[in-house]
């Protein structure tokens, strides 16, 4: 009665009756003899408790024990245990993947997986639905791992489990999952195509958030697809439902979308109003990084229209975005923008120095203990590491896959190409001092340099 109970309250807003049920639940439960379909459920709610208390690793360690008393108890312990197994499986799986520990939490779905799809070979209808949800769990773990075409897999097995006239939320969001599988392996217009589908079935479903994501993902695979108008349209739809349900977040992502779509047009003024907007957006929502990006994308847009005065006061309201001691508070966007406008105005030495000054102080913070968590970052410690380790060759041929995604940016590319230098042995300061190379990453790969010298 109290397992009922708790899953009655779980979200009405009663949280002191809910825990007064969850202790009579708790007391229940230790009087419980043996293995049994209570004893199950008793442990498994204390192990969804444990995780919406926000004490992830107090539920894997629960989610664990319960796994092994079903396995130890066997698959015919009592009437729906061979069930509950596959269902202790399938949490374990899922606290892993809310953990981000995605290879161990693949390896607890994909046994989960089998085990409900033999289930529901023998008939269990709650088993060939719960297979298809573990296939949709499974293939987020395996495009985390960049296991592409085993998460396309995946996808399509959830997708097939569904049924042809299958039109839920469930389904809506798997064929958003495989556009986004699809759109990494560079298949757009296979991608277009979920992403409509996914967006028919959220607009007949009544569920604008759902619709209006479906409308952007369609915008950015259209444009990847080099549909220029065709993205425009959609994400002008996108636009639209977000500001009816006023998710000012979705709108100003969405305008700096716009904002470029209209510059690969050549409109240059409808580019410079969305990402104003943008602008705004983001500093009424205390944003300040993103709020600097989009002032120097306005600033850009500025510079190609010659409204030097107004372009420069962009960048100086950018540059004021974050704490002045911040090692973004002047970021290498900001110096390519002073730059340009500096040749603009007959002025080219602004950027430079402003360039200099800001690798000596991102300098200063990471010597000081500063951490900076940019993929980039990362790449190049893994660099050092990999170089110490003797797997250089190895980690080079991951950054050759990594290099041949379409959508990794311009910035990215031109570090690449300096760490694949660096695994091939060259140990060439110049490799930092390259003025198109991200200030940050010029740092980065400085002190790189610096840590293989002196070991």
């Amino acid at each position: 009665m109290a397992v009922q109970l708790e899953h009655m309250l779980a979200d009405l807003g009663f949280p002191a009756t809910l825990a007064e049920v969850v202790t009579a639940r708790e007391r229940a439960g230790q009087a419980l003899l043996g293995w049994s379909r209570a004893r199950f459920e008793t442990e498994r709610l204390n192990v969804e408790r444990l995780r919406n208390d926000g004490a992830l690793e107090d539920a894997l360690q629960a989610a664990r024990r319960m796994l092994r008393l079903c396995q130890d108890a066997g698959a015919d312990a009592y009437a729906g245990a061979s069930y509950d197994l596959a269902r202790a499986h399938f949490q374990l799986g899922k606290l892993l993947k809310l953990a981000e520990a995605a290879e161990p939490a693949s390896r607890e779905l994909t046994t989960a997986r089998q085990l409900f799809q033999m289930l529901a070979d023998a008939g269990n209808v709650n088993a060939s639905r719960m297979a298809a949800v573990a296939d949709a769990e499974n293939g987020d773990c395996l495009t985390y791992l960049r296991r592409l075409q085993e998460a396309v897999d995946a996808y399509e097995a959830a997708l097939a489990q569904a049924g042809p006239n299958t039109n839920n939320a469930t389904f809506a969001t798997n064929n958003m999952q495989l556009g986004l599988v699809r759109q990494r392996q560079g298949r757009y217009a296979e991608a277009a195509k979920l992403y409509d589908t996914a967006r028919r079935t959220f607009e007949a479903l009544g569920e604008p958030e759902g619709t209006a994501q479906a409308w952007r993902q369609l915008g950015l695979a259209r444009k990847m697809n080099r549909e220029i108008e065709a993205a425009l349209h959609a994400c002008q739809q996108a636009l639209y439902l977000y500001e009816q349900q006023r998710n000012r977040s979705g709108i100003a992502e969405t305008l700096g979308e716009l904002g470029h779509l209209h510059q690969l047009l050549n409109q240059p003024e409808p580019a410079a109003l969305s990402y104003r907007r943008m602008a705004e957006l983001y500093r009424e929502l205390g944003d300040g990084h993103s709020e600097e990006a989009s002032r120097n994308k306005l600033a850009n847009v500025l510079i190609q229209l010659r409204r030097h005065d107004e372009a420069r006061q962009e960048l100086y309201r950018a540059s004021e975005c974050n704490l002045p001691d911040s090692p973004t508070a002047r970021s290498w966007a900001i110096r390519r923008g002073l730059r340009d406008l500096g040749q603009a105005v007959q002025n080219p030495n602004v950027a430079d120095q402003a360039r200099r000054q800001a690798i000596q102080k991102y300098l200063a913070y990471r010597q000081a203990g500063g951490e900076n968590t940019n993929p980039g970052t990362r790449l190049c410690a893994q660099v050092g590491h990999a170089i110490q380790a003797g797997d250089a060759n190895a980690l080079a041929a991951k950054l050759d896959q990594i290099a041949a995604s379409p959508n990794i940016p311009s910035t990215g590319r031109l570090l690449i190409e300096k760490l694949q230098a660096i695994l091939a042995g060259s140990r060439d300061p110049e490799l930092a001092a390259d003025p198109e190379l991200h200030y940050q990453y010029a740092a980065e790969i400085q002190l790189l340099l610096e840590y293989l010298a002196s070991h």
